[in-house]
Order: structure tokens, then C-alpha cells, then sequence
């Protein structure tokens, strides 16, 4: 993912330099092409990504992974110039639960919070209000439920539109007899025989809560049929 800068005249992506080093943040100038390099993600991590501008451009924040079951939402302080002012600060690690991963954030339009989608703990994901000078104050957004993820903040209005994942998982058995034919099991039900398939198609949705918290759907996807793989 890129994120444009306010003013336009450029843009944050995320790369890295050489197979063996995590990926950093690079800030992109597109009249002159320079590449200006924001962060330097410790050896071992596997780095910087998800870079997203406060609404002034003051703050640029970010996902920083040393591996998949550890994430830290971070914020780096720029200058009107979109240079580094220090390090980069964690935003995250204050929250009341370890183990954090996310799955897309954006600032509200006052700059003093971000909506994130936070999964911990092999949980699915919820969206959470994050106050950028105190995540110990973070709360989870009740009335959005479990699945939120990808949030949106309109700049205009006080609206938020999200994505909610759903998973259907079937059971499949092939039958061992040289035929490739295969049938579909019951929900629920354990095949001693044979092996087990998951197919997972998950349906989509888009919600957008109104100032009273009323959700309403945008678009909704269907389950598709998809053939049986080896692993779940």
C-alpha cells in the first residue's frame, strides 16, 4: 500500500533495499523522483508498511511487523517538509491485549484518533478507537460487532465505512477409489475416511454507521463456489 502526502507532491511506499533487510518507508517526490527514506526498521523485523497521513501531514503512521503474530501501530512526527523529527513512537503497545495484528487504519478528521483493525490472540478483528497520546484509553466500537476491518473516515462528515469478512467453511471428502469425483459433507460433519477439505469463500460487506449508529449495508457479496484444496 501507498499513502499520498496532503499537499499531493508526493508519496510513501514500502520497500526494501536488499532481500535479507525489512521492508522500510520511502518517501517519493514526484516532480524530481527522489526517493527519500523515512524509516529504519530494526535487523530481524520484517518491517515497515500500512503508511497512512494524519489529515495536517504532520504525523505519518504505520505498521511495523517483527513477525506475523507481532504488529505495532507506530506514528513518525514530520516536518512541513515530510522529513523525520525523532524516531518512530509505538501507538499501540499500551493496548489490553499482546499479540496484535492489523488489518488497515485511518485518522479521524480531527487528528486525535485512529479507527484500526486490530486482531489479537487468533481472534478475529474488531475496530478500535485509538487515541494518539494514550492507547491505554483505547476503545473497541461496540455497535460495529466482530469482522471490521479496512476502515475508511470520510474528511467531511462524521461517517466511517468499513469492510466486514464472513467465512463459510465446507466439508469436503474425495473418495479414494481412483475416480476423481468428490461429494460435499454436512456442516459439521468429521469424515474418518478419506480427507477433510475447508473451502472458504467469504462473502463481503461494506457498513457505513450513521451519526446514531445505524448500519447500512453498501454492497454485499455472495459465496462462490471454489474447488477443494489439500490444507485448511
Amino acid at each position: 500500500m501507498l499513502a499520498w502526502t496532503p499537499d499531493s507532491k508526493g508519496f510513501v511506499i514500502s520497500e526494501r533495499e536488499a532481500p535479507a533487510e525489512p521492508n522500510a518507508l520511502y518517501l517519493v517526490i514526484i516532480a524530481t523522483g527522489e526517493k527519500r527514506r523515512l524509516t529504519s526498521p530494526p535487523a530481524g523485523f520484517n518491517g515497515d508498511s500500512d503508511p497512512a497521513f494524519s489529515p495536517d501531514g504532520t504525523i505519518l503512521s504505520f505498521v511495523r511487523m517483527r513477525d506475523l503474530a507481532s504488529q505495532e501501530l507506530c506514528r513518525l512526527d514530520l516536518s512541513p517538509e515530510f522529513k523525520p523529527i525523532g524516531e518512530p513512537k509505538a501507538l499501540t503497545d499500551q493496548m489490553p491485549f499482546r499479540f496484535r495484528h492489523f488489518f488497515g487504519h485511518a485518522w479521524r478528521a480531527d487528528a486525535r484518533e485512529i479507527i484500526a483493525s486490530v486482531g489479537h490472540d487468533s481472534a478475529v478483528p474488531d475496530l478500535w478507537r485509538v487515541p494518539i497520546d494514550d492507547s491505554r484509553k483505547s476503545k473497541r466500537l461496540e455497535s460495529v460487532g466482530g469482522g471490521g476491518n479496512n476502515p475508511a473516515v470520510s474528511p467531511s462528515a462524521r461517517r466511517l465505512a468499513y469492510r466486514v469478512s464472513k467465512s463459510i467453511a465446507s466439508s469436503w471428502i474425495i473418495e479414494d477409489s481412483g475416480a476423481s469425483t468428490s461429494r460435499r459433507l454436512p456442516n459439521g460433519f468429521l469424515a474418518r475416511r478419506g480427507w477433510t477439505i475447508c473451502a472458504r469463500s467469504p462473502p463481503t460487506e461494506i457498513e457505513l454507521p450513521s451519526d446514531h449508529t445505524v448500519r447500512t449495508t453498501l454492497t454485499s457479496g455472495s459465496a462462490k463456489a471454489t474447488a477443494p484444496t489439500s490444507s485448511c
